[in-house]
């Protein structure tokens, strides 16, 4: 009865600390926290773009030294991203048409040249100017002029601008091989016909002057040059008289050399004859003209006179 009673509490220990131990167990299972496994992510394909490395105001010229190319997810490239700097800078001068940041991507509408709208002060070449001159649509070419296109300015005016005077008028090319920045208010590239009432030009400043007086004393027209064509040519006044049965135009003659000056060549002395009653002597008189021959041949004229004397 003894050994039965030991047996059985042995037995209740072992049973107690088994479920001490399992609760234990359990218990720490719950306090730590549960960790999710996910599946395997293959890596993003990547690619570069560019983007600004200091910050770029409205007007500022793009360079090497103010981009950078950063690595980007390839599939979450911004629209109108450039993945390398030559794709951005190859061509044309690019500058800014909007206020970047440092690492903000540039996008094609922010520039110049990539269908952004550029304002002419961000266009204009070094020390140019820009100057409007009023047109219709005839003398602009019936609106074949478009931005970018090369031309010529036609100066039309009285011969005598006297105030009150009525005379013919007369022509000229006032300007050559001159860049149209904008048509009207359109500086974009447009691909059809443009009708317009004004034309910006791209000129020095004294062109400018030039312009604004000539569209004072006459009126201004265009002729279109073609495409890369930008050396001057010789062009005359035209007159009422050059309309009609002026003929072929005459070649050029060319400009004859003045010939070369010939310079007498006067003796070094000249040769005095003196008669005293029935003598007669000749004296060398020295002469200061210039070109005058050498000794050697003024002693031999000189010898021959003396001859004749003597005899």
């Amino acid at each position: 009865m003894r050994q039965r009673a030991l047996l059985m509490l042995a037995l209740a220990c072992v049973t107690g600390g088994t479920a001490v131990y399992l609760a234990r167990n359990w218990i720490a299972r719950q306090a730590q926290p549960q960790i999710a496994t996910l599946p395997a992510v293959p890596p993003a394909a990547m690619t570069t773009v560019v983007v600004a490395k200091i910050p770029l105001k409205f007007g500022d010229e793009l360079s090497r030294e103010s981009l950078r190319e950063i690595a980007w997810p390839a599939d979450a490239t911004p629209d109108g991203s450039f993945k390398t700097m030559d794709e951005l800078l190859s061509g044309e001068r690019r500058v800014a048409l909007r206020d970047m940041g440092p690492n903000e991507v540039v996008l094609k509408a922010r520039v110049s040249g990539f269908g952004g709208k550029a304002t002419l002060s961000a266009v204009i070449g070094e020390g140019m100017r820009a100057a409007t001159i009023r047109v219709n649509d005839v003398l602009g070419v019936a609106g074949f002029v478009l931005p970018g296109d090369m031309v010529d300015v036609v100066f039309t005016r009285p011969e005598d601008p006297t105030p009150g005077v009525q005379s013919p008028p007369m022509t000229d090319i006032l300007l050559q091989s001159v860049k149209v920045l904008a048509v009207d208010q359109t500086t974009g590239d447009k691909d059809k016909p443009i009708p317009a009432k004004a034309v910006t030009l791209e000129v020095t400043a004294n062109d400018a002057q030039r312009l604004a007086l000539a569209g004072q004393m006459g009126s201004l027209g265009l002729a279109l040059r073609q495409t890369g064509g930008v050396q001057p040519v010789a062009a005359d006044t035209i007159r009422v008289g050059n309309l009609v049965n002026h003929g072929p135009e005459p070649m050029p003659l060319p400009i004859a050399a003045d010939p070369p000056t010939v310079q007498p060549i006067l003796p070094a002395q000249a040769n005095v004859r003196i008669v005293r009653a029935l003598e007669e002597s000749m004296q060398e008189v020295p002469s200061d003209r210039p070109n005058a021959p050498k000794a050697g041949s003024q002693r031999t004229e000189r010898g021959r006179e003396n001859r004749v004397a003597a005899r």
